[in-house]
């Protein structure tokens, strides 16, 4: 304890009663009160205090010889038959007695154990092992993203998760295919000038747009070097006070394929900055210079996020590089119904509706009017979501709340009834082809697999897979590729239906088949057809072989 080494006997009828334990202290023995660690070797118990260890001996305590530095104990273990410390200073081992520096500096050690005659620790860089042949420390990297931060998050057309980590103390962006995290920054990459990566997105021909909070904008297709657009080569403002600091707060992509960024508190005054895909550069002037979140609409209107005076509509008439027809149509304030002026985030969903998130809750413009929605976990909204069945995805600080559109209900996740990582959500992303949600905190990722992929506009040629299937190895069957408003319908080889998935159970582009009948029995084995149909009476046709 903080206080020394508290005893009690396993036979003590009360344990909870104080007379039942003897403590032992700086009076007793112990070299300082707060005690680290116990261990038991060879029947010898040893404490480890914050400054120095003290063994056992004859009913009392006793230090244990010289060597050890002034520095922080903080464990204890047995290292090839003999204790061996993790300090603050390093490893020290106990040794002809006194205590002895085991290896070169590893920094401070957190942790330490002992497996199979390999020592490792936990060390404030991480986890590394002692080699034996080489006398030193190794570094042990798990596959991981070069930090717990998470700003923003954007799904490539292949599926892969492109990732912002802060804009302070950052760790620049990662990369994750699904098994494998590459980190891409200041200490890995030379090339990578800032690593404070703040927003993401990726455009219509997969190429990264990477904002810097104070470099500007990282350009990056993966198969040329990386390209900046800052002050220094006049493509972006720098901050009245800084004016080589230039911030990008956000970016989006139109339907045109023009991307959209946030030059944040622009020096220039024009905060709205587009590239088309032949890359002319436009800039535009707004009301203020403090707008941080934006989404782009149905019509390619721009609704722009600020930190003080609500909301922006900016048209440019799907003419980004000709101004004179653009428009400022008009803003949304408190004035309007919104309980703050301060913009966290905004989305817009398939029938038009446009989401405000704000530090006083959610609200959202429909049919010229603000009105607020309520049930949410907290009112502080950091992040919002439409996916691909239209339902509404709200991160707070309290966790992460679903408005499932067809049943118009709330699903709230938080960390005591999921696997969510942390209640504070700071990005959210959805691969719209799979379903797969991503959510980002300050204490790491959290992926939630969901039903709620984007249907295909128009039915296609369905795909099944795996093909051959066997339930007993693969668990379900996935029919892809689905339209909105079908069913599926799985007939046996005896042209007899044995599963049906009305349109009320096609949620989006997927269904899962469990190899069971309607009446939840095992079909048999063999060939199977899988038929799509829209309410019309069209349909499309996929085969597949069931095998027991």
């Amino acid at each position: 304890t903080d206080e020394g080494a508290a005893q009690a006997s396993l036979d003590s009828p009360n344990l909870l009663d104080p007379n039942a334990w003897t403590n032992w202290n700086t009076a007793n023995g112990l070299p300082r009160k707060k005690v680290a660690d116990l261990m038991l070797l060879n029947r010898m118990l040893y404490a480890a205090t914050e400054r120095g260890v003290s063994v056992f001996l004859n009913g009392g305590w006793t230090q244990l010889g010289a060597g050890l530095p002034d520095a922080e104990i903080y464990d204890i273990d047995v290292y090839l038959s003999q204790p061996v410390l993790a300090t603050s200073s390093g490893a020290y081992v106990y040794q002809q007695n006194q205590w002895v520096k085991h290896g070169t500096d590893a920094g401070s050690l957190q942790a330490i154990a002992c497996v199979s005659d390999q020592l490792w620790a936990g060390t404030n860089r991480g986890l590394v092992a002692y080699s034996e042949v080489q006398h030193q420390w190794i570094s042990y990297s798990p596959n991981s993203p070069a930090s717990n931060l998470f700003s923003d998050i954007a799904v490539d057309p292949n599926g892969v998760v492109w990732c912002a980590s802060a804009n302070a103390n950052g760790a620049g962006f990662y990369r994750f295919d699904g098994e494998t995290w590459t980190n891409y920054g200041m200490q890995s990459d030379p090339a990578i000038i800032w690593n404070d990566a703040y927003s993401i997105t990726v455009d219509r021909t997969g190429a990264k747009w990477i904002g810097l909070w104070g470099r500007g904008m990282l350009y990056w297709d993966e198969k040329s070097p990386f390209r900046y657009y800052n002050k220094q080569n006049g493509k972006l403002a720098g901050i009245v006070q800084d004016q080589n600091f230039a911030v990008v707060s956000k970016s989006v992509v139109d339907t045109s394929g023009t991307v959209w960024m946030i030059n944040y508190q622009s020096a220039d005054q024009r905060p709205l900055v587009s590239v088309t895909p032949d890359s002319v550069w436009t800039y535009y002037s707004l009301p203020t210079t403090e707008c941080r979140r934006m989404a782009v609409d149905q019509v390619n209107r721009k609704w722009i996020g600020t930190d003080a005076q609500g909301v922006l509509v900016y048209d440019d008439s799907g003419t980004p590089t000709i101004k004179a027809d653009d428009e400022t149509i008009g803003t949304l304030t408190l004035v309007d119904g919104l309980g703050s002026n301060q913009i966290t985030d905004l989305a817009v969903d398939k029938d038009g509706i446009v989401w405000i998130g704000t530090p006083a809750g959610l609200f959202y413009y429909e049919g010229g009017k603000v009105k607020q929605r309520y049930g949410l976990l907290s009112d502080n909204i950091t992040r919002l979501l439409v996916d691909g069945v239209n339902n509404l995805w709200v991160g707070t600080e309290s966790g992460l709340s679903c408005f499932l559109t067809r049943e118009y209900r709330w699903q709230h996740f938080y960390t005591e009834n999921s696997g969510l990582v942390d209640n504070g959500i700071t990005a959210l992303a959805m691969d719209f082809s799979s379903g797969r949600l991503y959510a980002g905190t300050n204490r790491g990722l959290s992926i939630l697999e969901t039903p709620y992929s984007e249907p295909r506009i128009e039915m296609t040629d369905i795909s099944v897979f795996p093909n051959p299937f066997i339930p007993a190895e693969h668990g379900n069957l996935v029919v892809d590729d689905l339209a909105y408003g079908v069913s599926v319908h799985i007939f046996g080889q005896n042209g007899y239906r044995v599963r049906r998935f009305s349109s009320g159970d096609v949620v989006g582009r997927q269904v899962l088949w469990d190899g069971k009948n309607d009446r939840g029995e095992p079909v048999s084995g063999g060939i199977f057809l899988v038929v799509e149909q829209n309410e019309n009476g069209e349909r499309r046709i996929g085969k597949v072989a069931l095998i027991r």
